[in-house]
């Protein structure tokens, strides 16, 4: 099993990663509150900059073989 073959995640994944990103996020933030505060405008770009291509990749056109997960020809869907 590699690590960079697709896979289909269930909504509870999802959400599960989400939620434990979140809080890792507000444990560090508690830590280095100071430094971040003096470079908010870093991170907020950080933030809009990183997550540009997530948003083009879920909100742009579907392309055949371009990191979606497709079924092969002849198989069960």
């Amino acid at each position: 099993m590699s690590i960079f073959e697709p896979r289909m995640w269930s909504v509870m994944d999802i959400a599960c990663l989400k939620w434990s990103s979140i809080l890792f996020g507000a444990i560090v933030g508690a830590y280095v509150s100071s430094f971040v505060q003096a470079y908010v405008w870093v991170f907020v770009l950080a933030v809009v900059v990183l997550g540009i291509r997530p948003a083009m990749m879920y909100f742009g056109p579907r392309r055949p073989h371009s990191g979606h997960p497709t079924t092969t020809a002849g198989a069960p869907s």
